[in-house]
């Protein structure tokens, strides 16, 4: 396994279960992670879970490797920022076009949803190039198979990284067009 120093940083936008679910898969191989909510019940409850789990796997070491943030601004280091929020294409696209002036030049940007067109969230950004879809399915830690959806607009070598990243993961990859 590579250093946490040679992967990305993971961002999880939303600590309910699919964003709690999704940090756990990332620490689970080594990866840091800043998990972000609005809402400080969430993070409360974000932080019981992930360390549970991690205590259970015996990597209690891993506690280090995340960080639990209120403030979206938090996820500005993130070089890749999954979203995992209500599925309400407003709010979604709203989190982006923020995201989207917070975050490094080059991050990729994904949501979790499983029923909104990738096309529609990333309409409005300056760059839609760099989102896709990565949809992870509940429980994110048990079930290996992971979507990786590309949107007419998502750059070949967007996916790429997506999908070399999600096997790092320790999850099987499949690539999906946008519907």
């Amino acid at each position: 396994m590579k250093n946490s120093a040679d992967k990305p940083v993971i961002g999880v936008a939303g600590a309910g279960t699919m964003g709690s679910g999704i940090a756990l898969v990332a620490l689970y191989q080594g990866y840091r992670v800043i998990l972000q909510d609005a809402y400080p019940g969430a993070l409360d409850r974000a932080r019981e879970y992930v360390e549970k789990f991690l205590d259970r796997k015996g990597l209690g070491e891993y506690r280090a490797h995340v960080s639990y943030i209120a403030e979206l601004s938090g996820l500005a280091a993130a070089d890749v920022v999954i979203e995992a929020v209500i599925e309400d294409l407003e709010v979604k696209q709203a989190l982006f076009r923020q995201l989207e002036d917070l975050c490094l030049e080059g991050a990729i940007f994904a949501t979790n949803t499983s029923t909104l067109a990738v096309s529609a969230i990333a309409a409005g950004l300056k760059r839609p190039e760099r989102m896709l879809g990565l949809h992870f399915f509940n429980p994110a830690p048990l079930l290996p198979l992971v979507e990786v959806v590309q949107a007419a607009h998502t750059a070949p070598e967007v996916v790429a990284r997506v999908m070399e990243m999600v096997t790092d993961l320790g999850k099987t990859p499949v690539l999906t067009k946008d519907t």
